[in-house]
């Protein structure tokens, strides 16, 4: 993981290792993002790809509910739940309880 200076750079890392399927770094890369640069709506955004990549479904929908509840009209949320929806025969097996927040 690298230590960086502000959050646009934390974040671009974060998705370049996202890119190359480095999904652990990018995690703990995006984490610096989240714990130390106060708004985490973008940051929150890659944790929820990568955790879709990781077929984290529930983390990832708590993600992208956080987001939703602070940017209710960003465009690109609607995109990332119609990808997990694409999904939702998966989702739905590891998923319990249906399609609410946890």
């Amino acid at each position: 993981m690298a230590t960086c200076k502000t959050s646009d750079y934390v974040q671009v890392l974060a998705n370049c290792q996202f890119q190359l399927k480095m999904l652990e770094e990018a995690d703990a890369t995006i984490d610096q993002a989240r714990n130390h640069f106060g708004r985490t709506e973008n940051a929150d955004s890659i944790k929820a790809s990568i955790a879709i990549e990781k077929a984290d479904f529930k983390t990832a929908l708590d993600l992208l509910h956080g987001v939703q509840d602070k940017m209710p009209q960003e465009v690109q949320i609607q995109w990332f739940f119609g990808s997990l929806l694409c999904g939702a025969s998966e989702l739905g097996r590891r998923l319990s309880g249906g399609w609410t927040r946890a």
